[in-house]
């Protein structure tokens, strides 16, 4: 079986002479296929540091997210759950802003939310640590955390898929970062 792959990139920031950019890979597949399928191992340029990477989340469409400035070939290995396995290939092309966003909404259910959801607006930063959303918003962390889920099940906000520089969970709004693939699975 071939499977299908698709991805999503956003320009970020010139660094030097390089353009840098945020993208994911993902299975572009239905629910069936999904289902169908343990893990994907994804085989990035030697560059890369850790260069194989094992993706067992059949709800985010097994996507890797990661950065960089230049398209190359990703090899892939699929590995079924009945066992066997394909091999095949990806050409990663790094387009400005083929990333699907959300747009911020324009009211919210209560104060929490709205508080929350401004927090991590900050023109400064795409990404906000957990603790300076819950500070910046004056609300406790359990409540934070509760409006995070709720917003992450619209789609407004996302986790990102690597912590901090000093190793703590990082959100953002959707509206800046971007929607995470995912699959509804039967």
């Amino acid at each position: 079986m071939t499977v299908k792959f698709n991805s999503y990139s956003m320009w970020v920031v010139k660094k030097d002479d390089d353009d840098l950019y945020d993208w994911c890979v993902f299975v572009d597949e239905n629910p069936n296929v999904i289902n169908s399928i343990k893990s994907v191992e994804y085989i990035l340029h030697a560059t890369f540091p850790d260069p194989i990477k094992l993706i067992e989340s059949k709800y985010n469409k097994f996507a890797l997210f990661s950065g960089g400035w230049g398209a190359f070939t990703i090899r892939i290995r699929v590995n079924y759950e009945n066992g066997s396995s394909s091999t095949t290939s990806y050409y990663l092309r790094l387009e400005r802003d083929n990333w699907p966003r959300k747009q911020a909404p324009d009211t919210f259910p209560d104060n929490a939310t709205r508080l929350v959801y401004q927090a991590l607006l900050q023109k400064k930063f795409r990404w906000r640590r957990f603790d300076t959303v819950a500070r910046t918003s004056n609300l406790s962390g359990d409540i934070v955390l509760s409006v995070l889920y709720d917003l992450e099940n619209k789609d407004l906000v996302r986790k990102s898929p690597f912590p901090s520089i000093d190793g703590r969970e990082m959100w953002g709004a959707t509206a800046v970062v971007g929607i995470s693939p995912k699959t509804s699975l039967a």
